[in-house]
This record gives structure tokens, C-alpha cells and sequence, in this order.
């Protein structure tokens, strides 16, 4: 691929935010999907307004869009769309351990390779570091000596077998996965199921709603990563008769939360401490931008088609994390400066407020498994 690119395609909404962190957005030429599984309000306003085209098998006429045509230079892909038209295989965004967290966001750098984006790249992922570490502080000052918070991870998903004829079952949640590493930075404890699941979906196993209750009977917060099942009661729950228990359809919708949850780990660090410790005077301000309290009944967040005008008037403006950026509330009395090395041996230096690591004047590495262009 010669570089710099000036027309790319995608084939998941996960880098999609990429693309908008670089300033890059009139570079996308189509999405290959569904467009109605796009967030972003600027970008489903340039597919509304036909600067976007979208690949649609199952539209009627399917919508089937050629790249060449659209002169695209790279298509940003999964290992499941490595078909399409000039592929560009994003292998870390499966968030395999360890670091998942971090060494995802860290690959707005290897795309903005492509764009002769290094600059705005590396801003955007020293933004993400450093806010993780100073928020990773302010959890740390709330916590101290205090017990985890014991969390229930879990979504209901309707199509599981169960044992006993029934359908419908829970995910079980597994340790050394992305969720147990920010669940751990936010001052919680994963609770990981030792029972046999009396439930499965094609081989996954799943447990049923009386092994929920019976697993997650002394959790203080429940988070399901998906829309809440309202037709499962578990009003029995510890969790739910203290109104702690949450979705991901909050303010920004559930697809923003497969879209820039992914690639702002600091954003999703933030409202699980606001999870965890809603009333910490060392988290005033912060507000949820996924989690959505369901005892509550708040309403499900996102974007209408109808208010995409108003929520992006215009689409060169800059991307806009977020996250709240922690570091610039953070009073201290040094600046340590917090390193962000990339598997090429590069290093680049900004001044901090503070951090756990920074303070001890350790480095935090980002690896970056990817091939050379």
C-alpha cells in the first residue's frame, strides 16, 4: 500500500473511531456493513448525505458496493473480512491478553501510519494512557484499604438450551479477559462462576437464571454487556435491591459501546469506578456514557437519525473522546512524565499529573503486534 492513503473502507464499527481520532473522516469511503450499526453522529450523517456507501448483502437490492470503483486504497479488516478489497488485517483488536486494553487503543498508531497521521496518532493514544493511569489514581485514592467491589458480569441471551428443556441462559464470565483487567483497575473483584453451566449455545456454556441468582447472590454490582433481558427477574439479587445494576445502553447507545468502548479503555475505566463508587468525591463529575442504570428505568441513549444535524454540525470538527480527562484534575506537586514505548523501540514523553506507575518512574509498554507496511 503506498501511503499516505486518502480513501479506506472498514469492515467493523470498531475502527471506525481510528479513522475519526486522525482527522480522517472524508477519507472513508464505505463502511462494510450495515450502517445501522454505526454511533459516530458525523459519520452516519456523511452516509445519510451519500459521502459514505455502506455493503448490505441482506437489503433488498442488496447493497454491495465496489471499492475499486471508489478508488480505496486500504480496507481496514478483521481476520473475517481479509476478502475484501485491498485488506489491511487490525489483528489486536481481539484484545487478547495481556494489557488487551491498552494494546488495542495503542493501534490508532499503526493506522495512522497509513495516513501520515503519526502526530495526531500519537496525541490520541497519549491522551488514552496517561488519562487511564491518572484515573487508575483516583480509583486507587478511593479504594485504599477498602474491600473490592464484587462484580457480576453476565447477559442473558435468549437462544441457549438448558438441560432441563428450557431456553435461555447467561454468559459466564472468565478471568484474564479484557472486562476482568479494567474491572480490577476500577476497584472491583470479577466474579467468576465454579459451577458446572447447566446451559449452551453452539458449544459456549451458559448458566440459567437460578445458577445466576445462586452465583451472583452476593454481588454488589451486576453489569450485563448487552440490552437488559426485562422478562428475567432477579429482583432477589443483592445487587438489584441496592440499585446497582446496569447495561450498556446509556447515554451513548449500545452501538457506540461496540464502537468506541473498544478504543477508549479510559472512557469504560471511568464508568465502572462511577459504577463502583457513586458517591467518591474523588470521581464528582464523572458521568456514565455507557452504563445504564436498569433498576432505575433510565431511558436507552443514542443518537436519533432525526438529530444527527444538531449532534455534528460539522463533520471536519475534531473527534471528541469520551472520557474526562482526569490528569488535568489531579493536583500534585511534581510532573512526572509518563512513556509510552512501542514495540519499535520509540518513546514518546508528555508531562502527567500523576500516576501510579509514573510516580515510581516505571514505563508502561504498549505492544503492538503488527506486520510492517
Amino acid at each position: 500500500v503506498e501511503v499516505p492513503v486518502t480513501a479506506v473502507a472498514t469492515t467493523s464499527s470498531t475502527y471506525l473511531p481510528f479513522i475519526e481520532m486522525l482527522g480522517e473522516r472524508r477519507a472513508l469511503k464505505s463502511y462494510q456493513s450495515s450502517f445501522q450499526y454505526v454511533s459516530s453522529p458525523c459519520l452516519r450523517k456523511m452516509h445519510r448525505d451519500g459521502m459514505i456507501a455502506e455493503k448490505d448483502a441482506w437489503a433488498d437490492p442488496p447493497k454491495l458496493p465496489d471499492l475499486e470503483a471508489l478508488g480505496v486504497q486500504a480496507t481496514f479488516a478483521s481476520s473475517w473480512g481479509m476478502d475484501e478489497h485491498n485488506a489491511v488485517l487490525l489483528t489486536d483488536t481481539a484484545e487478547q491478553q495481556p494489557n488487551a486494553v491498552l494494546k488495542t487503543a495503542e493501534y490508532v498508531e499503526y493506522v495512522g501510519l497509513y495516513f501520515n497521521r503519526e502526530k495526531e496518532a500519537a496525541a490520541a493514544i497519549e491522551h488514552i494512557v496517561g488519562n487511564w493511569l491518572c484515573t487508575k489514581e483516583a480509583v486507587a485514592g478511593v479504594v485504599q484499604d477498602k474491600a473490592p467491589v464484587k462484580v457480576l458480569w453476565a447477559q442473558y441471551w435468549g437462544s441457549a438450551t438448558c438441560g432441563d428443556g428450557s431456553s435461555g441462559g447467561w454468559s459466564v464470565a472468565s478471568g484474564n479477559t479484557w472486562y476482568s483487567e479494567i474491572i480490577e483497575a476500577a476497584g472491583g473483584s470479577l466474579i467468576v462462576p465454579g459451577v458446572e453451566a447447566a446451559c449452551e449455545s453452539w458449544g459456549a456454556p451458559y448458566l440459567s437464571t437460578a445458577q445466576l441468582l445462586e452465583v451472583g447472590a452476593d454481588a454488589d454490582v451486576f453489569i450485563s454487556p448487552g440490552p437488559w433481558a426485562a422478562d428475567q427477574d432477579v429482583s432477589s439479587l443483592k445487587a438489584w435491591q441496592a440499585g446497582r445494576v446496569f447495561d450498556n445502553q446509556g447515554p451513548n447507545g449500545a452501538n457506540d459501546w461496540f464502537e468506541r468502548r473498544v478504543v477508549e479503555p479510559d472512557a469504560v475505566l471511568q464508568d465502572l469506578a462511577v459504577a463502583f463508587y457513586p458517591g467518591a468525591t474523588e470521581l464528582e463529575g464523572l458521568s456514565r456514557k455507557w452504563l445504564r442504570d436498569v433498576v432505575a428505568e433510565e431511558p436507552v441513549g443514542g443518537v436519533s437519525d432525526e438529530d444527527l444535524d444538531a449532534a455534528c454540525p460539522d463533520i471536519d470538527a475534531p473527534y471528541e473522546f469520551s472520557s474526562t480527562d482526569m490528569c488535568a484534575r489531579l493536583v500534585v506537586d511534581n510532573e512526572p512524565t509518563v512513556e509510552i514505548t512501542t514495540t519499535e523501540g520509540s518513546t514518546s514523553s508528555s508531562k502527567k499529573s500523576s500516576s501510579p506507575d509514573a510516580a515510581s518512574g516505571g514505563i508502561i509498554a504498549v505492544a503492538v503486534l503488527a506486520s510492517a507496511l
